[in-house]
């Protein structure tokens, strides 16, 4: 999950080196406020698996923490740039501002970008089984 941070930062530096700190300080907030409730929601898996942190012992995170998949489902969804989430506006603006100004390094960035599906995707597939 921390993977996904790399990309981010740069979608910052280009908005900043596109001198649009209004869209960098968009971005920034939006990628703070999604790593926290992934990382929120993650330790609420960890506390209610009591203290498990062995991946391999997951089993349907659904049935186990309904209120916990859906937090985790939308933070992954918004910070892969689904339509119509906050991640898709503040990294279509960066992008959409880099190929305006014919900034040479967007398609770097946009291959970069690309990163963070596989990895953001693994998190809400994650299964837990029962402790018993």
């Amino acid at each position: 999950m921390q993977y996904s941070t790399s990309p981010q930062i740069g979608h910052l530096f280009m908005a900043v080196g596109l001198s649009q700190h209004d869209v960098a300080l968009l971005r920034l907030v939006d990628h703070a406020f999604l790593k926290a409730l992934l990382i929120l929601a993650v330790g609420a898996v960890t506390h209610g698996m009591a203290d498990q942190q062995d991946l391999r012992r997951l089993d349907s995170l659904v049935s186990f923490l309904p209120f916990t998949y859906t937090a985790i489902l939308s933070g992954s969804l918004s910070l892969i740039a689904f339509p119509f989430l906050t991640g898709f506006y503040s990294k279509d603006l960066i992008l959409e501002l880099g190929d305006r100004h014919a900034f040479p390094q967007l398609s770097v960035t946009e291959y970069a970008s690309g990163f963070s599906s596989p990895m953001s995707s693994r998190l809400p597939s994650l299964k837990v089984e029962s402790i018993s």
